[in-house]
């Protein structure tokens, strides 16, 4: 699935942890890899002009330029990289529209970058930049965690990596099933991978014990029906498949301790927690009536645990048709505003 590879960097070691998982993913599925720079002009203005002073700002940012191209070069030139197909882009703008335009330029599948970068002014603030991404790219975005050391731990780590896959009951949130699979089977390599299919039932989603206990039936069989598709699929032969159903009113809150601790899973055998969340972006009111969007935000925000985060591909054309009518009554609007002989002044 995954055959062209985004790694944004911007010049810290925090943020060279995802080459080093993009490294491992690319040499398993044999893809290739874009390292991307942004040189930011306008920050770099703000942060070079005082007061009235006059600075020679176009020989500012091509000295950034030229500083963040020799930089892609030599992590380019390491040996680690040998052997696969690296490309190298020095962009000039906004960071999260830049990588944004990157991917869908040069058809990316997977944009791997960390959620924090160096913290200096004339550097990314990666965290803003990490959930931009995320909330509005049109493919899967793999962002790593800083806290507890968390995305150095996947970056070393060997053997079976076991992913947690939060499931509504809708096809919305399936979506990010197969890109889970192929990320537990790249990383886990040459051990097969796992997956961990998880749903949580808020306590008000039923008025009566009954009530509850009918939708936690409801979410356990479609959770079984859902590893059953799994396991008529060639990419999950050799995959391990588990499931949950979790009672809890804090449904974000549920969701990261499950992985992170692996609490409550005592039933399953060596079930320590997951070292990675896949989520969708978009749920539909399924069987656990999850605001998935609000959901993921939240787990994002709080897990120290790495995150796949896929935009499903329906929402992806609703948001686009939203901007296509916004902008063709902006310019209905212009039009309406400004005579047509405006153009010949």
């Amino acid at each position: 699935m995954f055959q062209r590879i985004l790694v944004p960097l911007d010049g810290s070691a925090l943020a060279e942890h995802a080459l080093s998982l993009g490294l491992r993913i690319a040499r398993c599925s044999g893809a290739s890899l874009t390292l991307l720079r942004v040189v930011n002009s306008l920050d770099e203005m703000t942060y070079l002009s005082r007061g009235s002073a006059i600075m020679d700002l176009t020989n500012v940012i091509a000295r950034e330029h030229a500083e963040a191209e020799a930089y892609l070069k030599k992590i380019a030139s390491r040996s680690d990289l040998a052997g696969l197909e690296v490309i190298t882009h020095v962009v000039d703008g906004n960071p999260a529209q830049s990588i944004l335009s990157e991917a869908r330029t040069y058809a990316m599948d997977l944009i791997i970058m960390c959620s924090h970068g160096d913290a200096g002014l004339k550097r990314w603030m990666f965290g803003s930049v990490s959930l931009h991404v995320a909330r509005h790219s049109a493919i899967p975005v793999f962002v790593l965690r800083p806290g507890a050391d968390g995305a150095v731990t996947l970056a070393q780590m060997t053997g079976q990596l076991r992913i947690m896959v939060p499931l509504d009951g809708s096809t919305l949130a399936e979506e990010i099933i197969t890109p889970a699979i192929a990320l537990t089977t790249a990383l886990s390599a040459p051990q097969p991978g796992a997956l961990h299919l998880a749903s949580v039932v808020p306590f008000f989603t039923a008025e009566t014990a009954d009530e509850l206990d009918q939708v936690v039936k409801a979410a356990q069989e479609y959770l079984v029906s859902i590893e059953q598709q799994l396991r008529q699929r060639e990419d999950t032969a050799d995959l391990t498949i588990t499931s949950s159903v979790t009672i809890l009113a804090d449904v974000a809150h549920a969701l990261v301790e499950l992985a992170e601790t692996g609490k409550g899973m005592e039933q399953i055998k060596d079930f320590a927690g997951c070292g990675v969340i896949a989520m969708s972006t978009h749920g539909r009111s399924g069987i656990m009536h999850w605001m998935m969007g609000s959901i993921a935000e939240r787990v994002l925000a709080s897990t120290r645990l790495p995150m796949l985060i896929v935009r499903p591909q329906e929402i992806r054309v609703k948001q686009r048709s939203i901007l296509d009518k916004e902008a063709d009554e902006v310019s209905i609007g212009n039009e309406a505003e400004f005579p047509s002989w405006i153009g010949l002044l």
